[in-house]
């Protein structure tokens, strides 16, 4: 059960960080 949420914890960081890092990318692109 713990692992579970560690697992889960992990995949929602990774997805927010990707999610971060392609907002940055499309501003990049607005800004050119």
């Amino acid at each position: 059960m713990l692992n579970n949420i560690v697992q889960t914890k992990a995949i929602y960081q990774k997805n927010l960080t990707f999610g971060v890092g392609y907002i940055s990318h499309l501003k990049k692109l607005n800004d050119n």
